[in-house]
């Protein structure tokens, strides 16, 4: 696997961990304004989940999903970090920690290659900027 096809698995795999934060925080009773926001947010993770496996298609790349026991025990864990206390700021509280790991993530991935791929590197600056975004807009619910 080469290094733009690690950038895209990690493109990859951070938009599906969002998916897997955002619908275990939906289920929660929250302020419907920080609902609003996960919602718009769930949208940009499946845009860049979708976009990560067009790119990868049409290069015949393989590019991998994230770990079945990964998405379990993520979906665990945020689970019990919503079962008490103030639910709204747990959710941002988490959404932040994410969305911090994905731009790190993606900065480290994305300093490694020495041949860039415009579309992969195109897609991996619009999820760290996204990922910027999503940090203050969930800073409010803190």
């Amino acid at each position: 696997m080469n290094e733009n096809q690690k950038l895209l698995s990690s493109i990859l795999e951070t938009a599906q961990m969002g998916q897997i934060g955002i619908r275990a925080a939906m289920k929660a009773n929250m302020k419907p304004s920080l609902r609003v926001n996960l919602q718009k947010q769930l949208r940009q993770y499946d845009m860049f989940e979708n976009s990560a496996h067009e790119i990868a298609s049409t290069r015949c790349w393989e590019v991998h999903d994230i770990d079945p026991a990964a998405k379990f025990m993520a979906k665990a864990t945020a689970k019990g970090k919503l079962s008490f206390g103030d639910v709204d700021s747990k959710i941002a509280a988490m959404m932040i920690q994410g969305n911090t790991r994905g731009m790190i993530l993606a900065c480290k991935n994305r300093n490694r290659c020495q041949k860039p791929d415009n579309q992969v590197f195109a897609l991996a600056d619009k999820m760290i900027e996204q990922s910027e975004q999503n940090v203050q807009d969930m800073q409010p619910f803190l």
